[in-house]
């Protein structure tokens, strides 16, 4: 139970964490007219990795999440099962 919380709470604080922000600036004969673009399309890599980190991240912790309520679910139909006086057969 205290692993599904935990999972449940890294969930939320981590989905709203800032993204980066990436200014696109004209290139200019004083940059070379490749530097601002290079900067850029680094930038935005960047942001692309990031983005795909926390969804792989999301993802694998939401599979941790449903396995954690299929196996609670198992065991609450075991409990039931060896509860009841007439189990099905």
């Amino acid at each position: 139970m205290r692993r599904a919380v935990f999972a449940a709470l890294a969930l939320v604080l981590t989905s709203s964490g800032a993204h980066a922000y990436c200014l696109s600036m004209p290139d200019t004969a004083a940059t070379h007219y490749v530097d601002n673009s290079t900067a850029h399309a680094l930038c935005l890599q960047q942001e692309l990795s990031d983005t795909t980190e926390r969804l792989a991240r999301e993802a694998q912790w939401q599979a941790e999440l449903g396995a954690l309520a299929a196996q609670q679910q198992m065991r609450r139909r075991f409990q039931l099962q060896r509860l009841d006086p007439f189990p099905s057969l």
